[in-house]
């Protein structure tokens, strides 16, 4: 995988400005703008995956919302168990907490609640860099099956994935924890600039996610 060429190949594209500010702009819309900046990203992993010229794409309003919506019904599939265990974990813990209220050993019951506190934290942590790996793995899938949503669900095969490249994958994670550093950085510099720096970040995010599954395919075909 090529790192840097996912933070430089935006500014390639001679419009580089004006595709990237539409984007922004469209995710001024609350919740569809947010769907419609993820669907712009996976369409830059889509050309990766195909190969096609590397240029940022034009927003199209349909296709990316569409891609945007999958996405959030992958990441939703992948979270429900942590979701349901935290609704769980809640429901336990305030039994427990109304249970020391009226009992006469408070230390002992404080100190179960503390402890499946901070076993569920730490749990929640593993999981949620689980579900990064899985997800981004799967997203690729999604992409490269045609965007059939069943295929970011093909757990075996995602698996494989994973096993045959994770060091690809570790850079995605990365990559998209620096994408977000420097998508964060318009807020800093100027609010307007989050308009800019925002569908940059995710337009880097999608070029590594792309890069992520080629080089997985790679690794399996050799």
């Amino acid at each position: 995988m090529n790192f840097s060429r996912a933070f430089v190949f935006p500014f390639k594209d001679q419009e580089w400005f004006k595709k990237l500010l539409i984007p922004g702009l469209v995710s001024l819309i609350p919740i569809v703008g947010q769907l419609l900046l993820m669907g712009f990203g996976l369409n830059v992993a889509k050309r990766v995956i195909r190969k096609d010229v590397e240029e940022l794409p034009e927003l199209d309003f349909g296709d990316d919302l569409k891609r945007g919506f999958m996405a959030f019904v992958v990441g939703l599939g992948y979270g429900l168990p942590i979701i349901l265990l935290s609704l769980l974990m809640s429901i336990v813990l305030v039994a427990i907490g109304g249970f020391s209220g009226e009992s006469n050993s408070n230390e002992t019951v404080m100190m179960i609640y503390l402890v499946l506190q901070s076993c569920f934290g730490i749990f929640a942590v593993i999981y949620g860099l689980a579900m990064s790996f899985f997800s981004s793995a799967a997203l690729g899938n999604f992409l490269a099956e045609g965007e059939q949503l069943s295929a970011a669900f093909r757990f075996t095969e995602i698996w494989s994935f994973l096993k045959t490249a994770i060091v690809p994958y570790l850079i995605v994670i990365a990559g998209a924890f620096v994408a977000n550093l420097i998508g964060g950085l318009g807020s800093i510099i100027c609010v307007v600039g989050l308009l800019i720096t925002l569908p940059y970040a995710i337009a880097v995010y999608g070029h590594l996610l792309g890069q992520a599954y080629n080089e997985a395919q790679a690794i399996k075909t050799t």
